[in-house]
């Protein structure tokens, strides 16, 4: 018989602690304890031994060395003991102080506590002790139901440090129905949960299990019903006395674990008895050399014939079990011929020696059963993905395949809402366990958690500043959504181009490759924004590498205004047309000479980068115009005017005549329409005098 311990078993470390510190005061001087310090008969008696006394009534108390005991005391103790002149080693355990105060903080600020455990507990009792004994404790959803509480009342609930995760998640459940507000704390000790969870594993994987503790001890009685839950040749022990040969004449393995409060010497007495036993009955040995494979073990088989519902299976021992179609998957089989051929290979379980037909009945799920807990069990332990294959989608998740049923919730196929789950049905997919739960055979997977992985390694590698390729998932008014290996940014339109871009698709397509740069990365809002522009220079900062004053180059129109038009070189960069710049004729409106869209040539008149500014002329890049010939006459009149002045001057007229030519003169208006006479007023009359 192989004999496996449980990985965590025998003392917690408030228990060692506890016992440690004890054992170092009692070699200075003499020491009593309020209470037994540990639930363990045997170990108090030892300490006593050796001068640690347990004493139950506090009035037996007074000028001593007190140590209060792991499971800890009432407030109101605590005082006394203090006021009876004793000195205090308090060694309660961590994780019970830590209850102690969630339980006097929340009653304090007026909050009805609820603690989930056994009232007759010494740590409850103690904890109670905390709020004025006004906790109220439940032993779980039952008592939960029988409380009225107030639609005001506010409610705190903690658990027992050693109370079963599972007894704790269903009245958290329920309580947050009645109450949506209240306050959950989960006290319950991480080892004892660790403990609880080796002692599933343990248990899963033996063919009897050995629970040794004190029969007064909450956390040794609780690894006892878990076993028992998942093996039910569980048995729960003091010490190695109460052992009893008959559990292992069919055991090949045999599993050990220890409660919290279980001292090594007893555990290793228990093993050393277990040892002796084996050795007396040749029990492992001699299983082993059997060539009938025993009631319950797992065997090695080998098909030798396939029938539609049944199939007969090679054992060994010239020994062949009858594997029946219910027993051959957990999966609904219709022709066992169709799945299994002659000369497969598999483990096989032994349930029936001889049944009414005189045959050995045999199963290839339960075999594969044992496995799958074990495997699931290690890849929960380890964070492990395993690859499963979906073979049904059910209301509310899809269905797997893990040598058992495994079940994964529509809520844990992805980081996202999945409308049509059928899509996976066929296909092999990776997972990580969730949970396994060998009471009620539920076991929950979740490829939500792989995805999740593998999107904390993609968002290890976003570093704002930096680019990065993605593909364009979805088109939208204001931008477009980019894929960036499972994570999505946001490409905003203002940041598709410098210049401006009407609608995103007249950038992108939907599944395009791009290439963007990183704007902000933001894991806690999940929120990433990506830039299109940023990937080319700012036109602005290149222009005088690639544009000259003098220059003409084509453009486009693209906006008006009152005082000219502004048209794009290129995309991020515009230039200025003066509506003086327009035409070498005089343009009333702008308008009247361009229109949005206009393919033009322009002339650079003026580049300044600093400012963004480019000043552009359109009449420069047009032949001017040949001046008048009424100009010609002009260019002829200073040598007519050079004649007159030749000529003598004519007789002065009569003073009157000279007056009524100069009213009117000064009445008569310019082509501007400005009266001559109010312009230049006395000046003129002097002149034409």
């Amino acid at each position: 018989m192989k004999i496996i311990v449980a990985n965590k078993s025998g003392f917690c470390f408030g228990v060692k602690r506890a016992v440690d510190e004890s054992e170092k005061l009692v070699a200075e001087n003499k020491v009593v304890t309020y209470g037994k310090l540990i639930h363990n008969d045997q170990e108090v008696e030892r300490l006593k031994k050796n001068g640690i006394i347990p004493k139950d009534e506090i009035t037996e108390i007074e000028n001593q060395r007190v140590i209060i005991r792991t499971h800890g005391v009432p407030k109101r103790d605590h005082d006394l003991l203090l006021s009876r002149g004793n000195e205090i080693f308090d060694y309660t355990c961590p994780f019970v102080k830590k209850l102690q105060k969630y339980a006097e903080e929340y009653f304090q600020k007026g909050f009805t506590v609820l603690i989930l455990g056994k009232a007759d507990h010494p740590e409850i009792i103690g904890v109670k002790g905390w709020t004025e004994d006004q906790a109220k404790v439940i032993e779980g959803v039952e008592d939960l139901n029988k409380i009225a509480f107030s639609e005001e009342e506010k409610v705190c609930l903690l658990a027992q440090t050693t109370e079963k995760q599972k007894n704790f998640q269903e009245v958290s459940d329920l309580l947050l129905k009645i109450k949506k507000d209240a306050i959950i704390i989960n006290t319950i000790c991480k080892a004892t949960q660790e403990r609880q969870e080796s002692v599933v594993d343990l248990a899963s994987r033996t063919d009897v299990m050995v629970i040794i503790g004190g029969k007064d001890s909450s956390n040794t009685k609780k690894l006892f019903q878990i076993s028992k839950n998942v093996n039910n040749n569980t048995y729960l022990i003091e010490n190695a006395m109460d052992l009893d040969k008959k559990w292992f004449e069919a055991a090949a393995i045999a599993g050990v674990s220890a409660g919290a409060s279980t001292p090594d010497w007893i555990i290793e007495e228990v093993i050393k008895e277990m040892e002796e036993m084996k050795e007396t009955m040749g029990m492992a040995e001699a299983a082993e050399s059997k060539k009938t494979p025993k009631k319950g073990s797992v065997v090695q088989g080998k098909v030798v014939e396939v029938e539609k519902e049944k199939a007969f299976i090679d054992v060994g021992g010239k020994t062949e079990g009858v594997l029946e179609i219910s027993e051959a998957s957990f999966r609904n089989i219709e022709d066992l011929t169709e799945v299994i051929s002659v000369g497969d290979e598999f483990s096989v379980k032994i349930i029936d020696l001889e049944n009414e037909n005189g045959e050995m009945r045999v199963s290839k799920r339960r075999a594969e059963e044992k496995e799958a807990i074990d495997k699931l069990l290690k890849a929960k332990e380890d964070g492990e993905v395993i690859s499963v294959e979906v073979y049904e989608a059910v209301k509310g998740g899809i269905l797997v395949d893990v040598g058992i049923r495994g079940f994964i919730p529509a809520s844990l196929v992805d980081v996202g809402y999945i409308e049509d789950l059928n899509q996976f049905v066929g296909k092999n997919i990776e997972v990580m366990v969730e949970e396994v739960d060998l009471e009620n055979r539920k076991y929950i997977l979740s490829r939500k958690a792989v995805i999740e992985k593998e999107l904390e390694k993609v968002w290890d590698t976003l570093e704002e500043g930096k680019s990065i390729k993605g593909i364009v998932k979805k088109l939208v008014d204001f931008g477009a959504f980019i894929d960036l290996g499972g994570i999505e940014g946001l490409l905003h339109i203002s940041e598709m181009g410098w210049g401006k871009v009407e609608k995103s698709s007249d950038v992108l397509t939907e599944g395009q490759e791009v290439e963007v740069f990183l704007l902000s990365v933001n894991k806690e809002t999940n929120k990433i924004a990506l830039s299109l522009k940023k990937m080319t220079p700012d036109p602005w900062t290149i222009v005088n590498n690639k544009y000259k004053v003098g220059d003409t180059v084509p453009g486009k129109v693209v906006r008006e205004s009152d005082f000219g038009a502004f048209v794009e070189l290129e995309p991020g960069l515009d230039g200025l047309v003066h509506i003086s710049q327009i035409s070498w004729q005089r343009v009333e409106k702008v308008n009247d000479a361009l229109k949005i869209g206009d393919e033009i040539q322009v002339k650079i008149l003026e580049i300044d980068p600093e400012n963004k500014k480019i000043n552009l002329s359109i009449k420069e890049t047009l032949p001017k115009p040949e001046r008048p010939k009424r100009e010609e006459n002009e260019a002829a009149a200073p040598k007519q005017k050079a004649e007159k002045r030749t000529s003598p001057r004519p007789p002065r007229e009569d003073k009157k005549v000279q007056e009524a030519e100069t009213e009117t003169i000064m009445d008569d208006k310019g082509p501007t329409g400005i009266n001559i006479g109010e312009l230049f007023g006395d000046k003129l009359k002097d002149f034409m005098k």
